[in-house]
């Protein structure tokens, strides 16, 4: 009941403060919107008198801007005008420099064809040029030709051969023939390219005596008034009717009528045919009587014999003097092509230049009127933007305007308002302040009420709390009983279980043993028919694989059997393939040998050979054969071959002759030569050792260097030993410096042979890169004091090295692909700066 009642007093206490809070609330929320009435009041009542004149100013500015705004809307309509002018002019301007510059670049690709083809077509023209120089040369100073043929050609144009009347020179020369036809001339003329035509003997007498005196060889003349020519043979005549035939060679040549008994002589026997196989069909059928060669340059000769193989196409003495006509031909062509290209270059030249010139004239113009059209379309942005601008100023006064009258109407309604509030909120707060009066005494009565409440409340609190205590005693000893009585309950049921699940488990065991006794039993009784059916299965297995086993065998026996027949029959088989191939051997080596077949042979009833008379037919073969051997061939040619053969062999026998002297004075000037060499090379070593120690000194600043010969005794082909010992060190070995000490060795070394053989220029690419910053500066001073002599360009990387330098060149690239060379004189930028601390002074 005192609780209740406690309850009930502060929840009326509660409910006062409640009641309090929220006229405090409301009190306070009335008041600052009192004093937001005041302010808006206040305000609304300064703005109606401003209002009117804020007008009156707006309507000013409304009608100065729109005054500024139509002058501006006239000078933009006339910028206008101006700006599309120019668009059209720059739209014109802009077309004809695309146009023109379209055709630039056509123009331009044609020229640049033009000049590659022309620069192509003079390399051309050139090589032509300087292989007709070459061949013309050789020409004129008989290349190719024997060293007798040239001695007589110059000893004869130089006037030194007495007696001598008109030599007109090789064959060779005398004759003019299509390229076709050269290769075929070439093989039937022979050795016979090189004889020399004169008028008579006593000429050709003369020239012999010549070659005779100056032990220049040997050669063969023809003197046009002794040679006489060839008449063709009854087999010449019929070799026109075979397939293939080209005609007698001298009518396949030009020449001087004056020479027709020379080159009669020398061709008028010789047949020329197209091929190999057309020409031996016909010289076989003609019985090998006539000499035969065809456009490859192969060669049947008269008897039989052939001659044959590659041949030289390019280069010979005979096909020289159409190549010079032909390259000179080409290079007339050539020429040729090179003026109307280079007329033609000239002028897309001339219309480039003229196009280029116009182009740059349009661009020009084109940046002019491009410039006016950005200056006036500037001022026009202007404009626009002004204009935009006072429109926008415009509409916003006008807008002012009337917001301001909006304003007003809001603003005289809202202050009528704002009075009738204000009057409403001044006495609702009189009327809040009565009540929090009347809440805070009702509160303040509660609040002692309650008080006194509770003081009852705790005396009876405290004998509560002593009564609980001895029943709290009182009912923690029954719960231990009770648990513990639990606990025994709980044993005895788990016990009670266990026995039963025990006599249930001896029950089911009983019940399972005899069943498996059963099972047992009907087990063993199966088992026993298994077991008899097994064994009878088991000697079924075994007859039936001894069965298997004999069938097995029989087998193996039939195909042993069927191999050994196999093999016989296939040995069978080889033996007689063999003696099918013995058989046509003998028969097609009866035929070859003897002319005869099988059938003929058997016909002429020689005795049969055996095993007795096999030695004694063999002897009398081998003996038909020897006899046949030594008769050898009929040659109806003989005496005319031998004549040939004893004339190249007497030729060759002078060249040989020429050529072992010539070797012999060759071998005397090798050694010469070796012996000055020697000479030379120890004189030019001692002076190299010599400048190689002292440069070495200078650079290393002490230590010692020397050359050493591997084997002095063979100087040209022995060893060279390089020795090294900078100062304070014992070098065995070079390879025991550092590797910018190598370098410096190696370098010593290039100045000890330039102090012996000095040059005009010398270039260094990056020589000093491995020495470090004092050897640079050791190698740049050296190079300063030895420049005096020789200039040196040196590319290099080492600021050393640059600074000694008298002109620096660097390769910069401002651009992808594009490089570009920077110079930099010293002297001059010496110069530059002496003058401007001078000036400064």
């Amino acid at each position: 009941a005192l609780n209740l009642e406690l309850e009930k007093l502060n929840d009326k206490k509660t409910e006062a403060e409640k009641q309090l809070d929220v006229l405090y609330l409301e009190q306070k929320q009335l008041e600052e919107k009192k004093g937001d009435i005041v302010v808006k009041l206040s305000v609304l009542e300064n703005s109606q008198y401003t209002g009117d004149e804020r007008k009156e100013s707006i309507n000013s500015d409304i009608l100065k801007y729109q005054a500024a705004l139509d002058e501006l809307t006239n000078k933009a309509e006339s910028i206008a005008k101006v700006l599309a002018k120019y668009e059209a002019s720059l739209n014109s301007i802009e077309e004809e420099i695309a146009t023109n510059t379209e055709t630039i670049e056509a123009k331009t690709e044609k020229y640049n064809e033009l000049k590659d083809e022309m620069d192509s077509l003079k390399s051309s023209q050139l090589a032509l040029q300087e292989r007709i120089k070459a061949l013309t040369a050789m020409e004129e100073l008989f290349d190719g030709y024997t060293k007798s043929v040239g001695f007589v050609m110059n000893a004869y144009n130089n006037n030194e051969i007495k007696g001598a009347g008109v030599v007109y020179g090789p064959v060779s020369t005398l004759l003019s023939v299509s390229e076709k036809y050269i290769t075929a001339i070439e093989t039937s003329l022979g050795a016979g390219l090189q004889h020399i035509v004169v008028d008579d003997e006593n000429t050709a007498k003369a020239c012999i005596m010549a070659l005779k005196e100056g032990k220049a060889g040997r050669a063969t003349f023809y003197p046009v008034s002794s040679v006489s020519g060839q008449n063709p043979t009854g087999e010449m005549i019929n070799a026109k009717k075979y397939k293939g035939y080209i005609g007698v060679a001298d009518e396949l040549i030009t020449f001087n009528p004056e020479f027709a008994s020379i080159f009669s002589s020398l061709l008028g026997r010789t047949v020329i045919f197209d091929n190999i196989d057309n020409a031996q069909e016909m010289a076989k059928e003609q019985n090998y009587k006539i000499k035969v060669v065809t456009l490859d340059g192969q060669q049947i000769n008269v008897g039989g014999s052939f001659t044959g193989g590659s041949v030289k196409h390019e280069g010979t003495v005979l096909s020289r003097s159409n190549d010079i006509k032909k390259m000179e031909e080409e290079e007339k062509e050539i020429a040729s092509k090179l003026d109307s290209i280079k007329s033609e270059g000239q002028k897309l030249g001339e219309l480039l230049r003229n196009l280029t010139s116009k182009n740059l004239g349009d661009k020009q113009q084109y940046d002019l009127t491009d410039k006016l059209y950005r200056s006036e379309k500037t001022e026009y942005d202007t404009v626009v933007a002004q204009i935009n601008l006072n429109k926008e100023i415009i509409d916003g006064l006008r807008s002012d305007t009337q917001k301001l009258s909006d304003e007003d109407e809001r603003n005289k309604t809202e202050l009528v308002k704002l009075k009738e509030d204000k009057e409403n909120i001044v006495a609702r707060i009189e009327e809040i302040s009565t009540q929090r009066i009347d809440l805070d005494v009702s509160k303040y009565e509660f609040v002692e009420q309650a008080e006194n409440t509770q003081v009852k409340i705790n005396e009876t609190l405290i004998k509560i709390a002593e009564i609980k205590k001895d029943i709290e005693a009182q009912e923690a000893s029954i719960q231990e009983s009770n648990v513990r009585l639990q606990e025994i309950n709980s044993d005895i049921s788990v016990i009670n279980a266990k026995m039963a699940q025990l006599k249930e488990e001896v029950s089911s065991s009983s019940e399972k043993t005899a069943k498996n006794r059963a099972l047992y039993e009907e087990a063993e009784k199966r088992l026993e028919a298994l077991e008899n059916e097994r064994i009878r299965l088991q000697n079924l297995e075994f007859e039936y694989e001894q069965k298997k086993n004999a069938l097995s065998q029989k087998n193996k026996d039939i195909l042993a059997k069927r191999e050994v027949i196999l093999r016989s029959h296939t040995v069978s088989e080889s033996k007689l393939e063999q003696l099918n191939n013995d058989f046509d051997k003998m028969t097609a080596k009866l035929y070859d040998d003897y002319g005869l077949t099988y059938s003929t042979a058997v016909e002429l009833n020689y005795p049969e050979v055996n095993s007795s008379n096999h030695k004694e037919i063999l002897a009398v073969a081998t003996e038909c054969k020897n006899k046949l051997r030594n008769l050898g061939h009929v040659n109806p040619n003989a005496i005319e071959e031998y004549k040939e053969v004893k004339e190249r062999y007497d030729y060759l026998n002078g060249q040989l002759s020429d050529l072992n002297k010539s070797k012999e004075e060759l071998l005397k000037i090798i050694v010469d030569l070796e012996d000055e060499m020697k000479k030379s090379f120890i004189t030019a070593f001692n002076a190299i050792n010599e400048n190689f120690n002292l440069v070495f000194k200078e650079l290393f600043g002490g230590g010692h260097a020397e050359l050493s010969l591997n084997d002095e005794n063979d100087v040209l082909n022995c060893g060279i030993e390089i020795k090294a010992a900078p100062p304070g060190k014992v070098i065995k070995s070079l390879m025991l410096l550092s590797g910018g000490e190598q370098a410096f060795v190696a370098i010593a070394l290039l100045f000890a042979i330039l102090k012996v053989n000095p040059t005009p220029f010398c270039v260094f690419d990056e020589i000093e890169a491995a020495l470090d910053d004092v050897n640079v500066a050791r190698f740049g001073q050296y190079i300063k004091r030895y420049s005096n002599q020789t200039q040196f360009i040196i590319i290099t990387h080492r600021r050393g090295t640059m600074e000694i330098a008298d002109r620096l060149y660097g390769v910069t690239m401002p651009q992808k692909g594009i490089s570009k060379v920077l110079t930099m004189d010293i002297n001059d930028v010496g110069k530059d700066r002496i003058l401007k601390e001078n000036n400064q002074k």
